[in-house]
């Protein structure tokens, strides 16, 4: 398992999403003259790797690692007393990966997150849309970017200068997503993709400084070893048939739409997010790759990157 370190030194997503993120390795890869046609072809048949999104990371000297809150089935209400720690909670959307796992294995459950939360001086913390341990609040800040602009005012023909929000920046800070390669022979290729595209950056504005990065490699092991009947998705993820479903997956919906480079029209896609909960029917793979365009022929990733899920007792 791979971990991809991702340092922003400009203006920044808050996040990539796992389609985005595969659309930019085969791009880079297609720069180096790389087999993006063969890799295509491979993921059409069987996946050759899987990859999440990307989830922030913060600290300085020891990584603190975020994974998404897991989209969990309805309890019962909280008692009035818990109702303000109930809505802090419900705005967290990722958890310290210490949690993820308590969580994802059984020995953590909602309740116990929200009584600790509504002592105050409790184990938790919440910040920047994460909860997380508060031995681990190191210095770190996740902040929208005020980026100056100038317009014309057409009355007075004067230069006014205004600030407009565009992405994000890190201190102490930063993203970092997972790839689980199951055909080695694809690791060099891909990993070449993505120095080139620390020295490109990320997103459509680089051209203006925007999306600037380094990136580094490691091999953390962070994820949980959990067994049980539902599997909680890293990465988003495009069912076969959305009704098989059934009552017992929880999820919110994700519809991907855009311009191609040309800026022709990509036929639109619903997936599910991460985090979202579904049940687990003992396949190997999960998902698949959708044809958005056919004439270059573009694709949307959408395969689930799977943890075993169980509730707690």
């Amino acid at each position: 398992m791979r971990t991809v370190y991702i340092t922003p030194t400009s203006a920044f997503p808050r996040t990539l999403p796992s389609n985005t993120l595969f659309g930019a390795i085969c791009s880079a890869m297609a720069e180096l003259g790389g087999p993006v046609g063969d890799l295509v072809a491979a993921f059409e048949e069987d996946p050759p790797f899987l990859l999440t999104s990307a989830f922030p990371w913060f600290g300085e000297e020891e990584k603190v690692h975020l994974l998404p809150a897991p989209i969990l089935p309805p309890e019962k209400l909280p008692g009035e007393a818990l109702f303000d720690a109930a809505k802090k909670l419900r705005k967290v959307s990722y958890l310290q990966s210490g949690i993820f796992a308590s969580l994802v294995e059984g020995r953590l459950s909602d309740d116990e997150i929200l009584r600790d939360l509504d002592r105050g001086d409790g184990k938790y913390r919440i910040g920047s849309g994460m909860l997380y341990e508060k031995k681990q609040d190191h210095h770190f800040e996740i902040s929208r970017s005020e980026i100056p602009h100038n317009r014309i005012n057409r009355l007075s023909v004067a230069s006014e200068a205004f600030f407009a929000s565009e992405g994000f920046r890190f201190s102490n800070a930063g993203l970092y997503f997972l790839i689980d390669f199951k055909e080695k022979a694809w690791e060099n290729e891909v990993l070449a993709a993505l120095r080139l595209l620390a020295d490109r950056g990320f997103g459509p504005k680089v051209s203006s400084g925007q999306g600037a990065c380094s990136i580094s490699f490691g091999d953390t092991d962070i994820l949980p070893t959990s067994t049980g009947e539902r599997i909680v998705t890293l990465s988003r993820y495009l069912p076969d048939d959305f009704d098989l479903l059934g009552e017992d997956a929880f999820y919110n919906l994700v519809r991907i739409r855009g311009r191609s480079a040309d800026g022709v029209m990509k036929r639109s896609v619903m997936m599910l997010g991460e985090g979202s909960v579904f049940p687990d029917t003992g396949d190997d793979v999960y998902g698949g790759i959708a044809r958005v365009r056919d004439d270059p022929p573009v694709v949307e990733y959408g395969y689930a990157f799977p943890i075993r899920f169980r509730s707690a007792a």
